[in-house]
């Protein structure tokens, strides 16, 4: 079952003013945020950081594709995720055009929704994702304070020796990042 638009505009606006607040502290409690949906083939990655401009700052970018997915209902095997390592020490919009170009006929590029779903729901994490590995999603871009885009990712950090006990965290990565060993691509089949 899918969700209303409405209701999951919502919730991602508050989702996301909680997680800048997170990153940049109180200045993030009244920035205004304006969701821009724009499907990852149109996004135009390369250009995204040709000028930083403070005032993108609350403006973030959502797949229309997948904005209202009901990720529970995605069976686990239909999550995927890859290592692109043809890619190393390219940056994260090489990154997220080779992505699209390779996988968009045949996956969907999940962005911050995925990542609310997760922080809201984290007995639905993968025990595959607890491996130590960063899982970018390529379907959204976060502008942070100094307006720079920001593609989504989560990293599940140990607490302890104990696999599997940790937390869930919420970061992520400049655009013109270079694209490191520890870096995945996180997917989901149409």
């Amino acid at each position: 079952m899918d969700i209303s638009k409405e209701a999951r505009s919502e919730e991602l606006k508050e989702f996301v003013r909680e997680t800048l607040v997170r990153w940049h502290g109180k200045i993030a409690r009244d920035i205004h945020l304006l969701p821009c949906p724009i499907p990852p083939r149109q996004i135009g990655y390369q250009e995204l950081n040709r000028n930083p401009n403070k005032t993108k700052f609350g403006v973030y970018i959502l797949n229309p594709e997948t904005i209202c997915l009901d990720w529970r209902s995605i069976a686990e095997e239909k999550i995927k995720v890859f290592e692109l390592k043809e890619m190393l020490s390219r940056s994260f919009a090489e990154v997220a055009e080779y992505a699209i170009a390779k996988y968009g006929a045949t996956h969907h590029l999940p962005g911050i929704e995925y990542m609310c779903h997760t922080a809201r729901n984290p007995g639905d994490i993968s025990a595959l994702l607890k491996d130590g590995n960063y899982y970018f999603l390529f379907g959204s871009i976060i502008y942070d304070s100094t307006g720079v885009a920001r593609v989504p990712c989560m990293h599940w950090r140990r607490r302890y020796l104990h696999i599997g006990d940790g937390e869930w965290c919420r970061c992520a990565g400049r655009i013109d990042r270079k694209w490191e060993s520890n870096d995945r691509v996180l997917m989901a089949e149409k």
